[in-house]
């Protein structure tokens, strides 16, 4: 079997040698496995690209390293952030491909892992028919706030739509609201969904090669969510979410693993968690109500409610309004931010 690998980075040397560390236990672990490396690094200042190339001198694998001089936005719900990313996550795309292997594992750098990642995956595909991308029950550092017992939450909500295009809870052990897919969850079997990423995805690389498969960031959707509808148009197989394959998310100080931002405003956790318990009180069939999609080019959703349960694009500015102020003090990044030419870099071309 064959696995690629493919990842970003940049400033990483927080966390480059424990990420390392897992990588080589994957290997360990998995000796009957040859294993591919693909990573992009952009404008570090730290010994970021030095160590990739060292750790990748002895093993199959290549870096892709721009110096752009685009600003560093830390985790921020910002829709030029989300067109930033899908630009360099297509760069490392079109810079690997054509990907010789089975299948291609997609993780953020940061995240914490296990060696049994691999089967953890593979095992789920048995019971998923056409799959194309599964994805992994990350969690964080967040206490579930529907059930105070239990200490983490689910962490990727921004790219998990369900299989009825309807938005997730936030800061839930189990985020979704459909009955069906919460029996699922709890009895550790694959939901389908209609995208996800989970920040660890196992994907065929076939659906990679595509060449019309890409990310993209639509409306100010996180770019995995173009991905998922990418590939389900361009090449075909189902999305999922695996709860029993397991990644982890360390926050330093609340929301932004990095510690630069100051914790998460209690105001919004507040509102959302208010919201979401609103619709897990409804049917199922009532939740479809709240919900519905339009046929635009995209189709992705929109939400016909007067009061949206939950609204990615504009969610901050709006706790903001509501605080009679201009700026959400919790990260001024979100308002502020300078323009970026959204063009693919001719290095990979």
């Amino acid at each position: 079997m064959k696995i690629s690998v493919l990842s970003l980075w940049r400033d990483s040397m927080k966390h480059i040698h424990r990420t390392f560390s897992q990588l080589e236990s994957l290997e360990a672990r998995h000796p009957d496995i040859d294993f591919s490396y693909f990573f992009y690094e952009n404008d570090s200042v730290d010994g970021t690209k030095k160590t990739l190339l060292e750790w990748l001198e002895n093993r199959d694998g290549k870096l892709l390293s721009q110096k752009l001089n685009v600003r560093k936005w830390g985790s921020v719900n910002s829709p030029k952030r989300m067109a930033q990313m899908a630009i360099y996550r297509n760069n490392l795309l079109h810079f690997s491909r054509p990907l010789e292997s089975d299948y291609t594992l997609v993780f953020d750098s940061d995240i914490i892992f296990e060696p049994d990642l691999i089967e953890s995956f593979l095992a789920n595909a048995k019971s998923c028919n056409n799959w194309a991308l599964l994805s992994a029950n990350t969690r964080q550092n967040i206490a579930c706030l529907l059930d105070e017992k239990i200490e983490d939450s689910y962490y990727d909500v921004a790219c998990l739509l369900d299989s009825r295009k309807i938005p997730v809870a936030t800061w839930w052990d189990c985020p979704f609201f459909a009955s069906g897919d919460r029996e699922k969850w709890y009895s550790g079997e694959p939901i389908k969904v209609t995208s996800a990423f989970g920040s660890c995805s196992l994907i065929k690389t076939d659906a990679l090669n595509n060449l019309k498969v890409k990310w993209s960031s639509v409306n100010g959707m996180v770019e995995h969510v173009g991905l998922c509808f990418s590939i389900k148009e361009h090449h075909g197989g189902d999305i999922y979410v695996c709860p029993n394959t397991k990644a982890r998310v360390w926050h330093k100080f609340g929301l932004g693993g990095d510690g630069s931002q100051v914790p998460w405003d209690r105001e919004l956790e507040e509102l959302t968690n208010k919201h979401s318990k609103e619709i897990l009180e409804l049917s199922d069939w009532e939740q479809l109500q709240k919900y519905q999609s339009i046929g635009n080019k995209n189709g992705l959703i929109s939400s016909l409610s007067a009061e949206p349960i939950v609204e990615y694009i504009s969610l901050h500015e709006k706790v903001a309004e509501a605080k009679g102020i201009e700026k959400d003090p919790r990260n001024e990044s979100i308002f502020s931010f300078s323009e970026f030419e959204e063009k693919e870099s001719e290095d990979c071309k």
